[in-house]
């Protein structure tokens, strides 16, 4: 069997709020005028360096240096 290697994102369902099915999060990628990218996550930081995470993905999957992407969160306002 030949091993197959590749990147992923999981997502998972955190029932956290009122609705007893789990809180809907979204991520958006917005581009800043100095070039850089900016993610906005709806979910709640849960630590174990998911802001750090979260950054190097976008800067992967947008074809530029991790350092020019940065992360903002609803819990970081």
């Amino acid at each position: 069997m030949a091993i197959r290697r590749g990147r992923g994102v999981a997502a998972i369902n955190y029932p956290t709020g009122m609705n007893l099915g789990g809180d809907p999060t979204q991520a958006l990628v917005h581009s800043t005028p100095t070039g850089n990218f900016m993610v906005t996550l709806s979910s709640v930081d849960l630590g174990q360096g998911m802001k750090q995470i979260m950054a190097q993905i976008c800067a992967m999957i947008c074809f530029m240096p991790w350092p020019r992407s940065t992360l903002e969160s609803v819990t970081m306002k």
